[in-house]
């Protein structure tokens, strides 16, 4: 299609009977609209085939109208369902999300952090390890709105957007107490996280104990390895509450292995919902969050910062809810 023959923006304000400057505030998600409006020009915009020109609107604005997110591993059903939620959310508004992984490697992370700096107009980052000097030095000397996912790294001027985790470690080990368990083993993210320190507080806070704790990197490697050493302990677990999607993978593995059934001989009990969980026979007790709302909110919260939305670090909540399915036995 020729530049001349090209949808336009005078196109899609006629298609949705409103004015050109209208139609404009709606694209440039100005909260000034109607919501009949808004409706109008996104129906229209799709009708008309309408592309904003993303180099004139970067030129005339000086943003480059993209969000960065850097996770530890995209293979976590999590941060890939916050990247859909982010994505997804922005394309509408003709924006791009650039996607980036740090393998759990601090020093990967600062360099990923460093370079995607200059070409994004705000960052959401899920840090490796949150006393990692090199990467609080690279996010400090950024120049741009920082939203840290369920992160805490002091002095860094930065929103955070994070889980309520004693919600659903709490109701997970009421429950399990109430089936008469009291070995319970957790498997969890590192304490150098606050998803792992506020994970395992909890779980002390409800009668666990110390030495059922095994943490490290959210990988099925670690949950087979986490799995073996909590079955061969001296005190053999009657339940486990397994964090993270990839370590359920593991041990799951380590179960089959074993012949263990699930909650036959062991119950159980997952961090984070994914397929393995719902649909395991019977379906395993989950926690659940809703990754794609996290990323939605992501990127609602970071637009709001570079749109100029001023005051103090925010810190804004998420619930976790237990959903219980069949996988935790009564124990007596």
């Amino acid at each position: 299609m020729s530049q001349e023959s090209r949808p336009t923006l005078r196109d899609v304000a006629r298609r949705a009977a409103v004015s050109k400057s209208t139609a404009s505030r709606v694209l440039n998600d100005h909260a000034n609209v109607t919501n009949d409006a808004r409706e109008a020009v996104l129906k229209a915009v799709a009708e008309v085939g309408y592309v904003p020109n993303q180099s004139a609107r970067s030129l005339k604005t000086n943003r480059t109208l993209t969000l960065g997110l850097v996770v530890t591993r995209i293979r976590n059903e999590v941060f890939a369902g916050i990247a859909q939620g982010m994505s997804q959310g922005l394309t509408e508004l003709g924006w791009t999300l650039i996607v980036g992984t740090s393998n759990d490697r601090p020093e990967q992370e600062a360099r990923l952090i460093a370079s995607l700096g200059p070409r994004v107009d705000g960052i959401a980052v899920s840090v490796v390890d949150e006393r990692s000097a090199e990467t609080k030095r690279v996010l400090r000397g950024l120049r741009i709105p920082i939203l840290l996912l369920d992160r805490e790294i002091a002095g860094l001027d930065a929103d955070q957007l994070v889980s309520d985790h004693s919600a659903g470690i709490g109701a997970s080990m009421s429950d399990l107490r109430e089936h008469g368990h009291d070995a319970i083993g957790l498997i969890a993210p590192p304490t150098h996280v606050r998803a792992g320190r506020e994970v395992a507080r909890v779980f002390l806070d409800h009668g666990g104990r110390e030495e059922m704790i095994r943490t490290g990197s959210l990988t099925e490697e670690f949950g087979q390895r986490a799995a073996t050493s909590l079955l061969d302990g001296s005190t053999r677990p009657s339940a486990l509450i397994v964090s993270g999607t990839e370590v359920l993978a593991g041990v799951l593995g380590v179960f089959r292995d074993r012949r263990l059934r699930v909650p036959a001989d062991i119950s159980l009990v997952a961090y984070d919902e994914s397929p393995a969980a719902r649909f395991h026979d019977p379906g395993i007790n989950a926690l659940a969050r809703d990754p794609e709302r996290i990323g939605a909110m992501a990127a609602e919260l970071l637009r709001r910062r570079i749109d100029g939305s001023q005051g103090p670090p925010r810190r804004t909540v998420l619930p976790t809810v237990y959903v219980p399915r069949g996988s935790v036995r009564r124990l007596g």
